[in-house]
């Protein structure tokens, strides 16, 4: 993808897998559970890696706008037509973490004028990390480090596809929703 350096993708995939790697440590620990709406959960550790992933990606890239799921005045930078938007959800599968499940993962999406371009997925207790977008394909790297392609390059109808979901998906399955924008389905990266 022209957009991101080679260099600018290992921060990325260091600054996912990182934070991943926090929260399962945080995991084994006592931490705060907060209901933010019917059946809608945040914890602390979700709190503690929303403010992490928010410093770091601001910055690596301090000209673009910034939208996390537990930061509801971030969404103000979706309205301010930012030439890229980093979406972060520090902990997509909030009661598989509460329940200390394994079906957790840290997800960033990255759109270039409002389309979808990247996305970065790490499942800690997998110790597995999936990126990929526009010409790249979709890349897992695992325990070993070894990186390997998961799928051929996509075309842009492809990546919107994998990367966005209709609006009206129910909530719980989508990773978030700012603005009637939906994006990356969990369960398309990581099937039971």
């Amino acid at each position: 993808m022209d957009s991101l350096t080679v260099d600018q993708n290992e921060r990325i995939c260091t600054l996912v897998t990182q934070a991943g790697q926090r929260a399962k440590q945080a995991n084994q620990h006592e931490f705060g559970v907060f209901e933010k709406g019917i059946e809608d959960y945040v914890t602390s550790v979700d709190q503690e890696l929303d403010q992490y992933l928010s410093a770091g990606f601001a910055d690596l890239f301090p000209q673009d706008g910034i939208v996390t799921e537990e930061n509801q005045a971030s969404c103000q930078a979706f309205q301010a037509c930012p030439e890229r938007l980093w979406l972060i959800d520090p902990i997509d599968g909030t009661e598989e973490f509460i329940h200390k499940g394994d079906g957790y993962a840290v997800m960033v999406g990255l759109l270039e004028r409002y389309q979808p371009r990247a996305g970065w997925v790490y499942a800690p207790e997998r110790e597995t990390l999936y990126w990929g977008g526009q010409g790249w394909g979709i890349v897992s790297v695992g325990t070993s480090g070894a990186a390997r392609a998961a799928a051929a390059p996509m075309s842009d109808a492809t990546l919107r596809t994998v990367l966005s979901t209709a609006v009206g998906q129910p909530r719980p399955k989508a990773l978030w929703r700012c603005d009637r924008t939906l994006f990356a389905h969990r369960s398309m990266l990581f099937p039971r």
